[in-house]
């Protein structure tokens, strides 16, 4: 399995407010403050949300990293580095229930 090569994190998402347009984008962040990406509000007909578009973006790494541990982990040795805990963490920070976006 390569290296990733994405900007380490933990990312978070960071409300914006674009008084210009009324528009609330979300912009990810690094762990250093500097952008990665912007998630701009969705058409409500296209379906979808933008903020919870931004909290799975924002949650990237922390999946990348789960899936990472359970592939490389033999499976009989999973419950002793707690990976359930690692994949449920990341998990609820893509859904927003970790109490930050």
């Amino acid at each position: 399995m390569s290296e990733a090569k994405h900007t380490p994190g933990p990312w978070v998402a960071l409300w914006a407010n674009d008084y210009l347009t009324g528009n609330q984008p979300v912009e990810i962040a690094a762990p250093t403050g500097h952008p990665i990406a912007e998630v701009v509000r969705v058409d409500p007909a296209a379906g979808g949300d933008h903020t919870a578009n931004a909290r799975l973006i924002a949650a990237a790494p922390e999946l990348l990293a789960a899936c990472m541990a359970f592939v490389a982990c033999p499976a009989d040795e999973r419950h002793a580095i707690d990976l359930e805990l690692i994949v449920e963490a990341a998990i609820a920070k893509a859904l927003g229930q970790r109490g930050e976006a």
